[in-house]
């Protein structure tokens, strides 16, 4: 089959979407599938902003097409009108099977795709990756102004809290469970011993408001007060970004400073 996966956001971008649908990309071609990406995310990283980017290898057998159309600076969207005709083209000159519309907050360029293929009468499915929240009105938004949700012949979601908040987007459709998949050899380490009295937390993620770091920290306070005497509780934070003085201030403030790194 020739599939096209679309996103905002892809390598050389660095993010939980970027690297999902990189694997994904590389799972399908190896299994014999001609699989295109199609983002707006440029291919040079110095485009990226800071901390967005990486040396992260584009998967093998995998053609990666960028849309050339203004994007906003901070978030990587974009509200040009040539999003939806440019798309439109390059799908069609593609002529694909499927189209694998990757979908988070605010993703305008997938929104674009899943119009492109609706028009082209392709076969559509849309997966959920972020927890929508507020923005979920502003996707109803979308809907009542363009009627996106009658686009996909299937919805799709990373987890069961985020298929709810589909359903409401979309009611009536099925919203199935499509969780992110991960290769366990990828993640095999050999074990080192730990020490003893001591609870060892680590979290990787972009420190940006809405992935809650100073939530984290507040949760890391409260169990070191609570295992006081028991056990040393040590966090390591791997990731940076603008929220990185905030946490640190949070860190001092909450007494755990050491105890963070």
């Amino acid at each position: 089959m020739k599939i096209i996966l679309v996103s905002d956001w892809f390598l050389p971008r660095l993010g939980g979407v970027e690297l999902q649908i990189r694997d994904l990309a590389a799972e399908l071609a190896s299994a014999g599938h001609h699989v295109h990406v199609v983002t707006t995310t440029p291919a040079d990283p110095s485009a990226q902003g800071s901390l967005q980017t990486g040396s992260v290898a584009l998967p093998d057998g995998v053609s990666v097409h960028r849309l050339d159309v203004p994007l906003f600076q901070r978030t990587g969207i974009t509200l040009s009108r040539r999003a939806g005709p440019a798309m439109r083209g390059l799908l069609h000159t593609l002529e694909p099977d499927v189209v694998h519309i990757h979908a988070s907050v605010c993703s305008t360029a997938a929104l674009a795709g899943a119009w492109a293929a609706d028009r082209l009468r392709l076969p559509i499915v849309v997966t959920f990756h972020s927890v929508l929240g507020v923005h979920r009105h502003l996707l109803r938004g979308f809907d009542v102004a363009f009627g996106w949700s009658r686009w996909p012949h299937v919805f799709s979601a990373v987890s069961g809290a985020l298929a709810q908040e589909v359903a409401w987007l979309a009611p009536g459709r099925t919203v199935e469970v499509l969780p992110n998949g991960l290769d366990p050899d990828d993640w095999m380490t050999v074990p080192v011993p730990g020490v003893q009295d001591e609870l060892r937390l680590v979290s990787v993620f972009r420190l940006q408001v809405r992935k809650r770091g100073v939530a984290l920290l507040r949760v890391v306070a409260a169990a070191a007060k609570r295992l006081k005497g028991i056990r040393r509780v040590r966090l390591t934070v791997i990731g940076d970004g603008p929220e990185r003085r905030r946490m640190e201030a949070e860190a001092r403030r909450l007494g755990i400073a050491s105890a963070v790194e």
